[in-house]
């Protein structure tokens, strides 16, 4: 039985991310979350991924409503939050949340509202972050109390979960990170993939890391997502269920001996500089909040201040306000950022030219090369979720592949290696046959006389092991022709005989 939400404790609060999409973040948390509601659970997963829909497509879903039409006042919180499958809620588009910087201090009043709103209704918050290193996923995974990084035994999601880890350290993140290995063989090479890269981690962050587990690579799981309905209940008897039922067991376990620490509406709270409270009853519906007054206006800087209409002067007394250092940098920001929303209100367009703007940004910001990397990742997955077209063709970017590999041979062969096992997966075939390709090899390489005959020997092993019979040779097709032969000459000198005895006896 749940406790009832006056009387629990502070949910806990995972975000569940990767370095590198296409490992199957939002499949994990969605069945994480199945499996963590079966054991009694109240849980709210939190889609905050900028980029594809992959919950509304695993939970069947097509949210028309998301947390911009409550932040606005257009929905309440129970009318955005959905009834997914398992006994689990869902809250789409969450994403917004990243954006608190940018909202007016009646929205930050209402967002802080709504989100302790969730905490005090469920054990659990699971937040389905973007993968990569962009800010929008960066500033979930430092809200959440816990962190499970979501990898695969392909080097890329090693080496782009490693990076993400490297931002994080740079931005102060100092928690334990648990690692789930998805898609594993069988439990040794999880635990194989998780000791290899702890140890990366390790000798070149100084950080420590935890393994959460592993989920098997089951062809189940491939099938529910084509049935959009999650695997622990189309297939609870699958190997894949069973690793998402342990690691819920697991997963609470360690949570509830871990000690309290600061929730994910206190983040938040924190994050936009709001007041404990500030004039919002709790216990009160997310609907129905009661909004402090806004501010009064604050004095203008000392001098006789501007009258209403006369705007050279009104400028000119913020600008020297601002050159002044007459305002801390945090309050010039707000003020600034209420100028910008009102003029949007206003108007219903942006006031100063957005291209510029980020180029500025990031020269004053002398972006390192990860997080610049990490921009332009997000600005791709924008335009291919707004238009439904990739930025770059395909012959595009298998070009800048190459150029990247340069001439190193090991890098194209490890780039030939995972295409080649995605159109295995993709497709349930070679991408060549294996003969030709076998036959190819043999006429246009350059194997010496004995590296030939070696290969031959292998050939008749393999052959050998296969059909458990030894493998023909070229002897054989010309020994069973001689003995055809030898039969034949056989039956043709028995009717000789014949026809001589025949001959005999009429003369």
């Amino acid at each position: 039985m749940t406790a009832p939400p006056s009387h629990r404790p502070s949910p806990r609060t995972v975000a569940v991310t990767s370095g590198k999409g296409g490992v199957g973040k939002s499949n994990v948390t969605v069945n994480l979350g199945i499996a963590l509601a079966g054991l009694g659970a109240d849980v709210c997963v939190l889609d905050a991924d900028t980029g594809l829909a992959d919950l509304n497509i695993l939970l069947n879903q097509n949210p028309t409503a998301t947390l911009a039409d409550y932040l606005q006042g257009g929905k309440s919180l129970e009318e955005l939050t959905i009834k997914g499958p398992g006994g689990i809620k869902f809250v789409p588009g969450a994403s917004g949340v990243a954006g608190c910087v940018n909202l007016s201090g009646s929205q930050r009043q209402r967002l802080l509202a709504g989100l302790r709103q969730l905490e005090r209704q469920h054990h659990y918050l699971l937040i389905d972050t973007g993968a990569g290193i962009g800010e929008d996923v960066l500033v979930f995974v430092e809200s959440a109390q816990s962190v499970m990084l979501v990898v695969t035994p392909e080097p890329t999601s090693l080496t782009d979960t490693f990076s993400m880890l490297k931002v994080l350290q740079k931005r102060g993140f100092k928690r334990q990170a648990q690692v789930l290995v998805n898609q594993a063989a069988s439990p040794e090479q999880s635990r194989e993939v998780y000791k290899r890269f702890a140890s990366a981690v390790k000798k070149y962050l100084a950080m420590d890391l935890h393994f959460a587990g592993y989920i098997s690579n089951d062809p189940a799981v491939t099938a529910s997502v084509y049935q959009r309905q999650p695997v622990v209940l189309s297939r609870p008897d699958s190997t894949a269920s069973r690793c998402f039922v342990a690691l819920a067991r697991k997963l609470a376990k360690e949570l509830a001996l871990q000690p309290q620490t600061p929730g994910f509406a206190d983040y938040w709270q924190e994050m936009m500089g709001i007041e404990e409270n500030n004039g919002i009853d709790d216990e009160q519906p997310v609907g129905e909040v009661i909004l402090p007054a806004e501010p009064a206006a604050t004095a203008p800087p000392p001098g006789d201040p501007a009258p209403p209409g006369d705007y050279p002067q009104q400028l000119s007394q913020a600008k020297a306000l601002l050159a002044g250092n007459g305002i801390p940098r945090e309050q010039a920001a707000a003020f600034i950022t209420e100028l910008v929303d009102n003029f949007v209100e206003t108007f219903n367009c942006y006031p100063i030219n957005a291209r510029r703007a980020l180029y500025h940004q990031l020269e004053l910001q002398d972006f390192p090369k990860e997080e610049l990397a990490g921009v332009v990742e997000t600005l791709e997955r924008l335009f291919e979720s707004r238009y439904q077209s990739p930025l770059h063709d395909t012959e595009n970017s298998l070009v800048k592949l190459m150029a990247a590999a340069g001439a190193d041979q090991q890098r194209f062969r490890q780039f030939a290696r995972q295409l080649h096992s995605r159109y295995r997966r993709c497709f349930g075939e070679e991408l060549f046959e294996p003969g030709e390709n076998l036959l190819a090899q043999l006429r246009e390489g350059n194997l010496s006389e004995e590296e030939f005959g070696k290969l031959l020997t292998e050939l008749k092993v393999a052959y050998q092991q296969r059909f458990n019979r030894p493998c023909p040779d070229g002897r054989e097709p010309l020994l069973k022709n001689i003995g055809d032969k030898i039969d034949e000459l056989t039956r043709l000198e028995r009717e000789l005989r014949r026809e001589f005895a025949r001959l005999g006896r009429q003369g």
